[in-house]
């Protein structure tokens, strides 16, 4: 419990000033969440009842690595990732500068976006 706010307070502190969009908080908070019930669970403290009621996918769930491109400076990404990056909307500024920047391609789930925008996603 105590994790979880210490993770959370300051999230929510940025969201409040607008250095944070409300829907990475919420996602923050859900993968906290998540991972909590699976230590839980994986701990072997969740009931037998209560485990059989909560989906395969839940229990089962490994939050993906991140290749952490993302946040890899504009000037180290390779050539082909940074026309990967045009091509979804960002330049130099944007892509550095996340906090400062908004691209709602952020806020989707991956199948929301289009073939192309995956593709460019990808690489």
């Amino acid at each position: 419990k105590a994790t979880v706010v210490s993770i959370l307070l300051p999230l929510a502190d940025e969201m409040k000033s607008g250095a944070l969009p409300t829907s990475t908080l919420l996602l923050v908070a859900a993968v906290v969440a998540v991972v909590l019930l699976q230590s839980v669970v994986h701990a072997g403290e969740l009931s037998a009842s209560l485990r059989a009621k909560l989906p395969a996918e839940l229990l089962d769930y490994r939050p993906p690595t991140c290749p952490c491109v993302r946040y890899t400076t504009w000037s180290d990404l390779t050539d082909e990732q940074k026309k990967s990056a045009l091509n979804l909307g960002y330049n130099r500024n944007s892509w550095d500068h996340h906090r400062q920047s908004y691209n709602g391609l952020e806020d989707l789930y991956w199948p929301a976006l289009s073939p192309e925008q995956q593709s460019n996603a990808a690489a």
